[in-house]
């Protein structure tokens, strides 16, 4: 590097006047290392490049200069900033008025820096993505210590995730378990734990009642869950368990020897006793709603005859009127 500055000072006077001689990039702060870099490049060697100027004359160039009006200086035009002030000058104006600012608002750099990250959003996320790609070691020992140093957090943070996607964790869950058989299988017994998830079942008697019935319900096709129903279906099984009551299906999923058969829906819930819900099996109970009222009416568990539609011939149940009480 010395040599290089040497043969920049003695043949172009300056560093920068070799650079625009050469009409090399790269002059700034690592300006004499880019220096070095150009002449490896050009010339094969630092020390053929010594060798190639010292056979020819100098030639001094001739650097455009600007007068900064803040500090009274003659200064190379590279330097030159808005204002008509140099470099240094501005980043000294630009720190006073910043100093300025945070007396006035002290939260006033952290709404400047998200205001240029929402400005820069795109930029900062390319810079960050390919920061990351020529780091990968470094990005992974980073992530490493910080789940190690904030597991409560991590936690947290999955626990949010898994509700709010729920279903698409599950198919990178199913996904990863496909493609990784052996790794899944030694997961399972170093994570098993049978005390831990008896307690589990007992602390949690109605997430597990809730996920008993989504499976029975499956086996009949009869789920009609939206997103944060279940939530709310346990939240109900709570109400209902604290009441003494359990969870019913009003239109039993499997239908009775007349074929009525219901939704695993909320619409289709109801709490009753537990003697009443073993009474009633999957027995259709003939109900009406009060249009006025909103309210359900039940009418009393009955034997009903199926009356055949004349026009087709096909055995349908119709409404309540048209049933003849049997038996």
């Amino acid at each position: 590097m010395r040599l290089v500055k040497q043969v920049a000072d003695d043949q172009f006077g300056s560093l920068e006047g070799m650079f625009l001689f050469y009409n090399w990039d790269g002059f700034g702060r690592s300006a004499l290392a880019n220096a070095v870099n150009h002449a490896k490049i050009e010339f094969g060697s630092v020390e053929e490049f010594v060798e190639a100027h010292q056979k020819r004359k100098p030639t001094l160039v001739q650097i455009q200069q600007f007068y900064c009006n803040s500090c009274d200086t003659n200064l190379p035009i590279k330097e030159k900033q808005q204002a008509g002030r140099c470099m240094a000058c501005a980043v000294k104006v630009s720190m006073a008025h910043r100093e300025k600012m945070v007396s006035q608002d002290p939260d006033y750099r952290k709404k400047e820096g998200a205001r240029h990250r929402e400005i820069n959003a795109e930029k900062i996320a390319e810079q960050q993505r390919a920061f990351h790609d020529r780091n990968p070691e470094w990005n992974s020992e980073r992530n490493k210590l910080y789940r190690a140093e904030n597991p409560e957090k991590i936690r947290e943070y999955r626990r949010l995730i898994n509700k709010r996607d729920r279903s698409i964790q599950a198919a990178r869950l199913r996904k990863w378990r496909r493609e990784n058989p052996a790794k899944n299988k030694e997961s399972t017994r170093r994570n098993y734990n049978p005390e831990r998830n008896r307690q589990h079942r007992e602390g949690n008697p109605d997430l597990y009642a809730s996920y008993a019935a989504f499976r029975n319900a499956r086996r009949y096709r009869a789920v009609l869950m939206l997103e944060g129903d279940q939530d709310t279906e346990i939240g109900m099984r709570m109400e209902w368990r604290t009441a003494g009551k359990t969870l019913d299906h009003i239109d039993p999923l499997k239908g009775d020897e007349y074929g009525i058969c219901g939704l695993h829906t909320l619409s289709n819930f109801q709490g009753l006793e537990p003697s009443e819900n073993s009474a009633k099996r999957n027995k259709f109970r003939a109900y009406s709603i009060d249009l006025k009222t909103g309210e359900t009416v039940f009418q009393p568990y009955r034997k009903w005859k199926v009356i055949e539609q004349a026009k087709e011939g096909d055995t349908v149940m119709g409404e309540l009127d048209d049933y003849e009480e049997w038996g």
